[in-house]
């Protein structure tokens, strides 16, 4: 087989342009930014569900929320702190019978974000984790006094369909206003990668024009 003299350069080309993007999780604390920065997303608010008594799931079109032992209710009224923020409904979790709650979607995401009440109230600073099945840890933490609200939100390197929360305290959190997708990531290339790719076009231009002056 004839190898052209050109090959190595073509193969610099190619080499930098199929390098691997640089992607990193996010976390927002805002959630109009997170909004803006996630791309299309579902709201779930909770307002098509009835009240109901204390349960250990709550199923909506998209995902579960749940707990080992009943420990959720949907509620239309504001209670001890913790409020609707998205309409008139929430889902409240007692973290005081059960420590973690499960948010399991149908199918994998990688934009998650809600809104929190009553989760940091008391004077000790209180811990959340937020623990994905795609393999990513974070935390929120706080003492922002009775019935305050927090929102958290999460673009993911890696699409997941199960993100657990863990309180360090035992309390009742509101949640409501629940975001989720599964946006495309637009690939961004390294510095790394761009540099190889102006190298080979660079050189591959010179040996051309060489080729043609000959």
């Amino acid at each position: 087989m004839r190898i052209s003299r050109f090959t190595p350069l073509l193969l610099c080309v190619l080499f930098s342009v199929s390098a691997a993007p640089a992607t990193a999780d996010t976390v927002f604390l805002n959630e109009a930014t997170f909004v803006s920065a996630a791309g299309p997303l579902t709201l779930e608010s909770f307002e098509a569900l009835a009240p109901s008594a204390i349960v250990a799931s709550v199923d909506v079109d998209g995902f579960t929320i749940s707990t080992t032992t009943p420990a959720l209710q949907v509620r239309n009224t504001p209670l001890l702190g913790s409020f609707a923020t998205h309409g008139t409904q929430f889902v409240r979790w007692d973290s005081t019978t059960v420590g973690f709650v499960r948010f399991t979607f149908d199918t994998p995401v990688n934009r998650f974000g809600l809104t929190l009440t009553d989760a940091f109230d008391g004077a000790v600073v209180r811990t959340l984790t937020f623990t994905t099945s795609g393999g990513s840890i974070f935390t929120l933490s706080g003492n922002n006094g009775d019935g305050s609200s927090r929102f958290w939100g999460l673009i993911a390197d890696n699409p997941f369909t199960v993100i657990t929360i863990s309180s360090s305290f035992p309390d009742g959190i509101g949640m409501d206003g629940v975001l989720y997708g599964n946006a495309q990531v637009s690939p961004v290339p390294e510095p790394t990668s761009l540099l190889l790719l102006a190298m080979g076009t660079v050189g591959l231009l010179a040996k051309v024009k060489r080729w043609k002056q000959q």
